[in-house]
């Protein structure tokens, strides 16, 4: 397991680029609440999963180590980050994709996940905007790294 301390990292400019089956690294944010992983997190986990390469999940609280060890003990999930921090003692979308987004461009991953809940499509738009890349949201099924099957309305 890693310790990700909640410190400000300077700017970065990220370099636009496709992930190849051969480089796919996945962040999956774990959503929970009372020292309970939240169901919708292991659908987002299968699907992170799908994209191929390792998943590494991201458990933010403040007094995450339950959860932490039972993120640790899931199938799919190769390393789990820790943000142990009071500020997500009471988890807020901005403080959440500021998190994801540090660790993103500290630790290079190609894709970032979370589950399909009001926190989740919450936390991604802006974690999406702050990294000035696109979000796929509603997705139904994985097809490869860059193809994704989701609803539309006509």
């Amino acid at each position: 397991m890693f310790a990700l301390r909640r410190a400000v990292l300077p700017s970065l400019s990220m370099a636009r680029g496709y992930a190849t089956t051969g480089n796919v690294s996945t962040l999956l944010l774990v959503e929970h609440k009372d020292n309970k992983i939240a169901a919708s997190t292991l659908n987002a986990l299968s699907a992170a999963s799908a994209l191929g390469g390792p998943v590494t999940a991201i458990v933010a609280g403040n007094a995450p180590e339950t959860v932490v060890g039972e993120v640790a003990k899931l199938n799919g999930v190769s390393k789990v980050l820790i943000a142990k921090d009071e500020a997500y003692a009471h988890p807020l979308p901005e403080t959440t994709a500021s998190l994801l987004v540090e660790t993103q461009k500290k630790l290079g991953f190609t894709h970032l996940v979370a589950s399909h809940s009001a926190f989740g499509k919450n936390v991604m738009p802006r974690a999406a905007a702050l990294l000035d890349v696109a979000q796929i949201s509603d997705i139904t099924a994985v097809n490869s790294e860059d193809t994704f099957v989701r609803p539309i309305y006509a």
